[in-house]
């Protein structure tokens, strides 16, 4: 392989002319992409090549958007305040003609909500 051509600031997205077929060859060393490095594809001409590079960049410029909304919708919470919303949640679940029948989880809530609004995940005046 010979040359390389990065065309965008972007260079884990490559293309190369193959020098044993004279193809060029887009490769991809980003870790968005399922593989960390693989080939994206061959072409007979160096535009053609290019185009398909521009068109993987701009996939992992998509799923790096993706990633960053999925992510930031996102909060870490304490294991045991987690485990004890689950507890509410499920007692809740069951709806009102099983009031009475297990024990009442307010200890689980109070302590998983005190967790929560430690960490500041509950708006003011909404913990009350």
């Amino acid at each position: 392989m010979t040359q390389l051509l990065p065309t965008d600031d972007d260079l884990s997205v490559y293309v190369v002319q193959v020098e044993t077929t004279g193809l060029w060859e887009v490769g991809c060393c980003n870790s968005v992409c399922s593989h960390l490095h693989h080939e994206v594809g061959q072409y007979r001409s160096k535009g053609h090549a290019e185009a398909a590079a521009k068109r993987h960049r701009l996939h992992i410029r998509r799923e790096t958007t993706k990633r960053a909304e999925r992510a930031s919708d996102t909060v870490t919470i304490p294991r045991d305040a987690y485990l004890r919303l689950v507890k509410v949640a499920a007692y809740v679940s069951r709806g009102l003609s099983f009031v009475g029948v297990d024990p009442y989880p307010d200890a689980a809530a109070r302590f998983a909500l005190g967790a929560l609004d430690n960490i500041g995940l509950i708006p003011e005046g909404e913990g009350s």
